[in-house]
């Protein structure tokens, strides 16, 4: 179910879309391991690419767009993307840049860009299922997501219910706000990870 949209120059060869289309599916597979990721790669001409509102005769730095589920920490972002600037990076020619901030800070960058779609669950269907119904996603849902609870004024909601309302709301840790639970009227929750704050 998760899905990368890949945007690169024209022209990478068949061994680099090969290298991209693995290590994408490995890299997105691990943070997410929901069967069906799908990797799709798209080509892109100098003459239809602008950089700072210039068409340059250079290939175009490469994209990634990831849409995928929310409730993914910090780490396992940080893990996937240096996974997606590496094998971009590597199958599409570009090269580390030393590049000096006017405060003096230096950062290395291949000018690989990665977007976070994250959808709620209850945003996408597989088949003829929306995900918060299909226990094809639900049951292969990564452990940060299982982990988490509700907090409700009277209580705790630990069940698996709690956690198909997390993914349904496309809560966070932290996040509060009042939501519908199938209930007669909203409540206010807020989304713990291993119990209550």
């Amino acid at each position: 179910m998760p899905v990368a949209y890949i945007d690169i120059p024209a022209g990478v060869n068949d061994g680099a879309k090969k290298k991209i289309f693995q290590e994408m599916y490995e890299a997105i597979h691990q943070a997410w391991p929901i069967p069906d990721t799908r990797v799709l790669i798209r080509e892109w001409p100098n003459e239809a690419v602008s950089q700072d509102g210039r068409i340059e005769n250079m290939p175009m730095r490469p994209i990634c767009t990831l849409a995928v589920p929310p409730g993914l920490g910090h780490d396992g972002k940080q893990r996937l993307v240096r996974q997606i600037s590496n094998t971009l990076g590597d199958a599409c020619g570009r090269k580390v840049e030393e590049i000096r901030l006017p405060s003096g800070t230096t950062i290395y960058n291949n000018w690989v860009l990665t977007f976070f779609w994250e959808l709620p669950l209850d945003r996408v269907a597989l088949g003829d299922l929306i995900a918060t119904e299909n226990p094809l996603v639900l049951e292969n849902l990564p452990p940060q997501l299982r982990s988490w609870s509700l907090t409700e004024d009277d209580g705790i909601l630990t069940s698996s219910r709690a956690e198909r309302l997390v993914a349904l709301r496309g809560l966070r840790p932290g996040d509060e706000r009042c939501a519908g639970a199938g209930t007669s009227g909203p409540f206010r929750m807020k989304v713990c990870v291993n119990g209550p704050a």
